[in-house]
Formats: structure tokens, sequence, C-alpha cells
């Protein structure tokens, strides 16, 4: 008996074939005759059963894996150029970007040629200017201040100063009338009326440029009513001594410097210690006026403050 499926020949009484391992179909003798097989796998693989080693499977020719032919498979065409270079697919180079910005060849819209970036410029400081500015006003400022200052009739810094000096008679010395009194009735700068008691002990009031330190008088040829600026004025005055007596109240006399109306020397009175007979107070003027003044006052305080005006006498100071 041979196997149906190898062809090996098979020993009886064997249920399976040595060689492929088939299984034997029961014996004709049956009486229900032969059944077929019940399950059919194809060639069973081969067993190692220590029989004749399965032969290798059989060769197929025209197979386009051995023929070494070409085969029609879709995998295997020969293209004469590549599928994504076809027409109206173009696509750049694989080293090359896909959309150059720099050179405007991106997408449709992409913008143009776009400039290196460079920072915005700085903003100059204006601090210096603005101090220079500030300092150039004030500079401006002073200069305008001072050249107005000068041309103002008033009195300068320097004439606020008190420069007065006033001096008291020895004692025996008899006054002398002198001429060139400048004395002007009801012409006072402070507005003040002269006081006739005062004016009955104060006599002959006059201005110079020099007095003798000796005498207490006016040097001769240097009364007058014109000075010059920086120049001492004097203003000399005779006291009557049978018109006070020093012995029954302190007595003062205080003169009052003027330009124009405003006074420019603060008070400085001289007391009297004794029955004086001359005296004379000096000021020096640093700013030219036509309207110099000088009152003369009788008092019974240390402070002039119940002054009696008894005097005034009037000059020019120019240039």
């Amino acid at each position: 008996m041979q196997c149906r499926v190898c062809g090996a020949p098979i020993p009886p009484g064997a249920n399976a074939c040595p060689s492929c391992g088939s299984a034997v179909p029961a014996s004709s003798d049956n009486q229900q005759g032969q059944l077929p097989p019940t399950a059919y796998a194809g060639p069973t693989p081969p067993t190692n059963y220590g029989s004749t080693p399965v032969p290798p499977p059989p060769s197929y020719g025209g197979g386009p894996y051995q023929s070494g032919q070409p085969s029609s498979s879709p995998y295997n065409q020969n293209y004469s150029s590549a599928p994504y270079n076809q027409p109206g697919q173009q696509y750049p180079p694989y080293n090359q970007p896909a959309n150059n910005f720099q050179q405007g060849g991106g997408y449709p819209g992409a913008p143009g040629p776009q400039p290196p970036y460079s920072p915005p410029p700085r903003k100059k400081s204006r601090v210096g200017l603005i101090i220079g500015i500030v300092a150039l006003l004030l500079v401006v400022a002073c200069i305008a201040s001072v050249v107005f200052a000068s041309k103002l009739p008033g009195v300068s810094q320097t004439d606020s100063t008190p420069t007065a000096v006033a001096t008291k008679t020895p004692v025996g010395v008899t006054p002398t009338p002198t001429t060139g009194s400048t004395t002007q009735a009801n012409s006072t700068p402070s507005g003040n009326p002269i006081d006739p008691q005062a004016a009955s002990i104060i006599i002959h009031p006059q201005t110079a440029s020099e007095v003798d330190k000796d005498t207490l008088e006016p040097k001769a040829g240097t009364v007058g009513t014109t000075f010059k600026i920086n120049q001492p004025i004097y203003v000399t005055f005779h006291l009557d001594p049978s018109k006070y007596d020093i012995t029954k109240e302190q007595d003062w006399v205080n003169v009052r410097f003027y330009r124009g109306s405003e006074s420019i020397l603060k008070d400085d009175p001289l007391q009297l210690t004794k029955q004086e007979t001359v005296g004379y107070f000096g000021a020096k003027y640093y700013l030219s006026t036509t309207n110099g003044a000088a009152e003369i006052y009788w008092c019974h305080t240390s402070t002039c403050s119940d002054g009696k005006l008894a005097q005034v006498v009037h000059f020019t100071v120019t240039d």
C-alpha cells in the first residue's frame, strides 16, 4: 500500500504514512464503506522521526522572483524621472529653503525684502541745554538789576550804612555867624514843620566839604551847596547856650540826610554833656541827586523820637 499524498510505501497496519505523516484510510473491508477524511490541512510539515528527510518543495518555474526577469510589480517600475518632479509640481531642491523671504520668493502675498534690524536712535539728553539756558537767564537778570539800580534816583547799598559823625564843640567857644546858609523856609523833605523854640537853639546851619578839627568850623573856601559823589558833606551848626540848660534836662542833636523825600542814613543822635556852642555831622553820597537835604533836630531822648525840627539845609550831589 502506498501513501496517497506522497506516494511512499506504507507498511501494513500503519495508521499514518511514515514519510509525510498523512493518515492512512481504513481498510476497504469496512462494511459501511470508506469514510472521507474529517479534516484536511494540506501537506503536514515534516516531522523528525528519524525517517528519510522530506524532499524540498517543488520549484515553480516562471516565477518573477527566480527567473531574474523584470516583473510587473508596481514597486519595480523604472521611471524616467522622479515622480515628484512632474510638470505642474515645482518643488525646490532638498537643500534649499521652501520660502526665501530675503529674495521675495515665498508664498503669494509674502512681504518683499526686509532690511536688517537696526535699533532706534537714542534721544539726546537736554539737561545740559536747560542748565545752560537757566544760567544765562540768571546772569542777564543780575546784570539788568545792577544797571537798573544804578539808574534809580534812590540810595545805593553803601548809602544805607550810617556814616554820619557828630562832634561837640569845646567849652567856651563862642559861635560866630557865617555866610552861605542853605536854609530854605517851608521846604522840608520829611514834611515836618520847623519848631520855633528848636530853631532858636540851633542856629546858623550850613554845608561844607571840610571842617577845621580845632575850631569845628568850616574851613575857608569849603562852604557850598554842590558836592561830588563819594565826597564828604559836612553839616555844621551853632548852639545858643542861653536857650537851653543841660542841668535841668538831657539834650541831644540829630541830623537826618535825605535824597528827595527818602532818608538814607540811620539816626545817630549826639548827646550834649555840657553847654556846647558848635557842632557838625558828616556823610557821603554814592549816587548823584539834585534834591539832597539835611534836617537838624533838637531832642530830649536818646532815640530822638521826640525830636523837634530846628533847621534844614539843601544841596546837590553830582557825578
